[in-house]
């Protein structure tokens, strides 16, 4: 920036009497990796579908992976695949998979509230 910008602006800067002081800096201390780490295995231990938490379903798909690696069984390899599918999207689209829970509350108020179906 040139000198004459520089002027200018300072110029400015001292003919206004309502700016505030300067903002201080401080430093938190910051996160190490480790405490990275351990957010995320509680948020994948929090996070459920069901009985099934994403760290769960991460182990079982760890566990499928190495069945079949020593028995070559590919059964084994689309169920390590299915069940990281599901560990990622339950440990990332939490909230979107609650979402059909409220859909199926919804019909079974509705299907309750048929007239030929009431519990007696």
């Amino acid at each position: 920036m040139s000198d004459r910008y520089k002027d200018e602006i300072e110029n400015i800067l001292q003919s206004t009497p309502d700016l505030p002081e300067e903002h201080s800096v401080t430093e938190n201390s910051p996160e190490s990796i480790r405490d990275h780490i351990i957010n995320i295995f509680y948020l994948s231990r929090e996070r459920k579908l069901g009985p099934l938490s994403s760290f769960s379903s991460l182990a079982l798909s760890g566990l499928a992976f190495l069945g079949f690696m020593v028995t070559k069984f590919n059964v084994l390899a689309v169920l390590s695949i299915t069940f990281l599918l599901v560990s990622y999207l339950t440990f990332v689209c939490h909230i979107f998979l609650q979402r059909p829970r409220v859909i199926w509350n919804r019909f079974k108020s509705w299907w309750g509230g048929l007239p030929g179906n009431r519990s007696r």
